[in-house]
């Protein structure tokens, strides 16, 4: 498989454990100059900002391992433009990270604030 289809079924599987737990997707794969915010959803009146990091196996590690401080920099300078761009008025919001390890036919996830 691919990387590029890895990562959709790493963002497909993470839209799906999200919607389960009551968020609302609002934009996918929104790009601007300084990156891109893989999902952006809410839940109750807060904004969330969603990193994706799946792997199929612990070589190189848990998948938010993958999640570096370069990485939250351009994230944040992303939700800046985002909020820009779209006149956001809530002040409300977060960055969340979720992580999905495919394994033995399972799929194990973590959704984990970033502060």
């Amino acid at each position: 498989m691919t990387s590029v289809k890895r990562g959709n079924v790493g963002e497909n599987t993470a839209i799906k454990i999200l919607v389960e737990n009551g968020y609302k997707i609002l934009k996918r794969n929104y790009r601007c100059k300084s990156g891109e915010i893989d999902i952006i959803c809410n839940k109750k009146r807060i904004l969330y900002f969603v990193e994706v990091k799946a792997r199929w196996n612990l070589e190189k590690g848990y998948p938010e391992e993958a999640v570096t401080k370069k990485k939250l920099e351009h994230i944040r300078k992303s939700i800046f433009w985002y909020v820009k761009e779209k006149k956001v008025k809530t002040e409300l919001f977060r960055i969340l990270v979720v992580s999905i390890l495919f394994t033995d036919n399972r799929v194990i996830y973590k959704l984990i604030p970033v502060d």
